[in-house]
């Protein structure tokens, strides 16, 4: 018998939203959308720092995290995705965001733009060094 993988309604107008605002700057999430808690999203953007992405953000009033409450101000990847064999060079673009049932469609469209508009100029800087 075979369990099929089903999401609740939250996290699928999430991972929509997800893929059609960032469609054009690589990331992945984390875990898999069918297995994540349905409130939370982690995502990573290869090849950019997390806590970099992180500091860029807190400068638009947006809010993130990195790793689990313990690790705060670590500069290492979080255990947590490493046990779960994300790979370290993903693990260290990750960041974290919780969302809550008061959340609107429109601050998840501009939390969305902004990740990616961020991300997207985080790799462009990083390219002329």
């Amino acid at each position: 018998m075979q369990v099929g993988c089903t999401r609740p309604p939250f996290r699928s107008s999430v991972t929509v939203n997800w893929s059609a605002r960032l469609q054009d700057y690589p990331s992945r999430l984390l875990p898999p959308p069918c297995r994540a808690v349905p409130n939370t999203l982690n995502v990573s953007f290869p090849g950019l720092d997390g806590e970099g992405l992180l500091m860029a953000l807190d400068l638009a009033s947006i809010a993130l995290s990195s790793g689990s409450a313990c690790m705060v101000g670590s500069v290492l990847p979080s255990h947590v995705l490493l046990a779960m064999g994300v790979d370290a060079a993903l693990a260290r673009g990750a960041v974290r965001a919780s969302l809550g049932a008061a959340t609107t469609a429109a601050e998840l469209r501009g939390f969305l733009a902004a990740l990616g508009e961020t991300a997207g100029q985080l790799n462009r800087m990083s390219a002329l060094v």
